[in-house]
Parts: C-alpha cells; sequence; structure tokens
C-alpha cells in the first residue's frame, strides 16, 4: 500500500504529463495522482467532483497558452478566459468549500526585464500585461489570490529532460539559429516545481529524500523561476539531455552576468 499522498491534477498538458510522472517517481516519494475529469469551467461538476476525491491536495495545472505560440489567445479570447481565468475560479471555489488545499501554477510572464537588476519578489506588481495571456493569468491571480490554504506557483519556460512541444529545449531545436546573449528566466521543470509541491505539502522529508526546506513552503505566491537570468548560447550536444540529442547546434543554458 502506498503511503504517499493522493494529489487531484488538473490538466494533461505538458506540465501536468509532467508533474504526474515526477511526483510518482523517486525521490518524491511515489504518490498518486489521480487525474480530474470535469470542465473546469462547469461550476457544479467542479464542486461535486473535488468534494467526492479523497485527494490530499489538488493541482491546477490546466490552462490555455496558445498553439503553436501565445498570439493563438488575441484571436481566441474567449476560450482562453474560460480556461484561465473561470476555470481557476471554479476550481478555488469548490477547493474553499470542501477544505482542500489548492496549488495553481501560474504564470511568471506578467513580469519583463530584471527590475533594475534585483529581479522580482512575489509582491512586486507585475509590469507586463501586453499579452491577453498574460492579462488572463493575472486576472486569475486577482481572482483566487486570497483562497485558504492556496499555493500560487509563477513558473517561465519550464525545461525538462524529456522532449515536448512545450519543452523550451524542444523549442530551441527545432530553430536553425538562436540568438546568444539574450537574458531570460526560466526553470528547470524536473528538479524544483514538484520539490516545491512536495516541501508544501510534507511536514518533513520521506526517508528517500534529503528536503531541508520541507514544510517550509507556505501558503501564498511563489515566484518559482531561477534566481538570476540566463543566456541562451551555441554549446556542446553533449550538455543536452540525451533524449534531446540532435545533429543541429546544440543549446545550452549559463547564468547571465550584468
Amino acid at each position: 500500500m502506498s503511503t504517499g499522498m493522493v494529489f487531484l491534477l488538473y490538466g494533461t498538458g505538458f506540465i501536468g504529463q509532467t508533474l504526474a510522472r515526477r511526483l510518482q517517481q523517486k525521490p518524491f516519494g511515489g504518490h498518486t495522482i489521480r487525474i480530474g475529469q470535469c470542465r473546469l469551467d462547469h461550476g457544479r461538476s467542479t464542486s461535486d467532483e473535488v468534494a467526492e476525491s479523497d485527494a490530499d491536495f489538488v493541482i491546477n495545472a490546466a490552462g490555455r497558452c496558445g498553439m503553436p505560440n501565445v498570439s493563438w489567445c488575441e484571436s481566441h479570447q474567449a476560450e482562453t478566459l474560460l480556461s484561465n481565468v473561470i476555470g481557476p475560479h471554479n476550481l478555488a471555489a469548490a477547493c474553499a468549500s470542501a477544505a482542500r488545499p489548492l496549488i495553481h501554477i501560474s504564470s511568471g510572464c506578467v513580469y519583463s526585464g530584471d527590475n533594475a537588476g534585483s529581479g522580482f519578489g512575489e509582491t512586486d506588481p507585475p509590469n507586463f500585461l501586453g499579452s491577453f495571456y498574460s492579462k488572463s493569468k493575472w486576472w486569475a491571480e486577482q481572482l483566487i489570490g486570497q483562497a485558504p490554504g492556496l499555493l500560487m506557483l509563477r513558473i517561465r519556460l519550464p525545461i525538462d529532460q524529456e522532449g515536448h512541444p512545450r519543452n523550451l529545449l524542444t523549442k530551441l531545436l527545432g530553430f536553425r539559429r538562436v540568438i546568444s546573449g539574450v537574458k531570460n528566466s526560466a526553470r528547470r521543470w524536473i528538479c524544483f516545481p514538484p520539490r516545491l509541491i512536495i516541501c508544501h505539502a510534507m511536514p518533513r522529508p520521506a526517508p528517500t529524500m534529503s528536503l531541508r526546506m520541507a514544510g517550509s513552503i507556505t501558503n501564498g505566491f511563489w515566484n518559482s523561476g531561477k534566481p538570476s537570468p540566463i543566456r541562451i548560447s551555441p554549446s556542446r550536444s553533449t550538455l543536452l539531455p540525451r533524449t534531446l540529442k540532435t545533429s543541429r547546434a546544440a543549446i545550452a543554458f549559463s547564468t547571465a552576468r550584468s
């Protein structure tokens, strides 16, 4: 019998798939993942599913970011609102009613620049609302940000060793030329967000884990991007995960210096 926790997970895209895979593997403890079946824009069915679930935590990784890119959201604003604003609102209300803690995956794309070299903290107001996608993520944060038992994780440019159209490495390897020297903020999804979630959920580390932060991740907002900017530059293919090796020029990441 599993001694791990039960997570009710909404979202089956890149982030949802990666979370489900990682949370069921060591060193994160072999937790049980139940995939939500209802449409989050249907308030009553969302409430019923959450209330009837045996989940210890609910994770919302569902949302629209557009295909092939966020420009899609500009011409599909109704669909974007339903997924990125109405859905999270309904789920937060359902979790509050059922006393289920909610972990909501938001976006770091509400920020632009490096804040004069100091980066952005959780309490810094967004300074980029130049796309409908960014607006929708910020509207959702405003709607549910004070919900009880909420952990809001802002991520940016997730990277994983598994190839996927949403994986930043996969995207970069699809270009013939990559402009180097451009600073940005990314998060190696394989390691950090699952660890943050477990640290938040568990009062102490599992036997297979050495997480000094266990129990220290409290409710509220967490900017889970890389603390310092990164630069994308051509490098050796040996620096890439094996599953993403290609005959084209490889991509490597280095900490950017101002």
